[in-house]
């Protein structure tokens, strides 16, 4: 009787330790999963087809984008076409404003820094601007006679603030190629993970003439 209870408990006891083990198992495998994966997605932006009457701008030359996957690098573009192949993008004065004040938000955030007077401060050079059509290149400039730092953080913050907007459909971009307004563009983001501080990735904007700009890569 002894030998059978035994014999039972054993039984009992191998199957727990079979549950568990392969419960954690499962766990294993859905961490590893959640941190080895690898995309491509794609998607088409409807953008705006008119220019907006007042308007920060910003000028991007385009590249191949076949050959972005072969290691091309975002400042080559500006290197691989001529004056010609390019897209200017044009952003309504508010909406520009917006979305830089959302992304120095964001910045100052990240960095401890934030508070109200702060974004005021970098915002209002910018504000202060009565030109029609201003080019975003030259802003720094203005922010520079505010606050020599300021220069940095908006050059580091111009493409975060050109692809947010980009993501909304709020500008409209000319083709100097085709000399049209373009109607939509599409947006691609290839990548993979191999872990938390492991991966490289791209994304990029795609016109016709499989013709890409604002190409951003990372790699951890």
């Amino acid at each position: 009787m002894k030998k059978i209870i035994s014999k039972k408990v054993f039984i009992i006891i191998f199957s727990i330790l079979v549950i568990v083990a392969l419960l954690f198992t499962a766990i294993l495998y859905y961490i590893y999963k959640q941190s080895h994966r690898q995309w491509d997605t794609t998607k088409i932006i409807t953008v705006q087809s008119e220019k907006p009457e007042e308007t920060f701008y910003i000028i991007y030359s385009l590249c191949d984008a076949q050959s972005i996957g072969n290691g091309l690098l975002a400042s080559d573009c500006d290197k691989a076409t001529n004056d010609r192949n390019q897209v200017i993008i044009y952003l309504d004065k508010k909406l520009f404003i917006a979305e830089y004040k959302l992304q120095i938000t964001k910045a100052l955030k990240n960095t401890n820094a934030y508070s109200e007077s702060k974004v005021n401060f970098y915002l209002e050079p910018i504000q202060a601007i009565k030109t029609k059509d201003v080019d975003i290149k030259s802003l720094p400039i203005e922010l520079k006679k505010a606050d020599d730092s300021a220069q940095l953080n908006f050059l580091y913050l111009t493409d975060d603030v050109v692809a947010s907007a980009l993501q909304k459909g709020n500008m409209s971009i000319y083709d100097l190629v085709n000399e049209e307004f373009l109607m939509n563009i599409q947006f691609r983001d290839i990548g993979f993970e191999c872990g938390s501080l492991c991966g490289r990735g791209v994304k990029y904007y795609i016109i016709e003439g499989d013709r890409a700009f604002l190409v951003s890569k990372w790699i951890s």
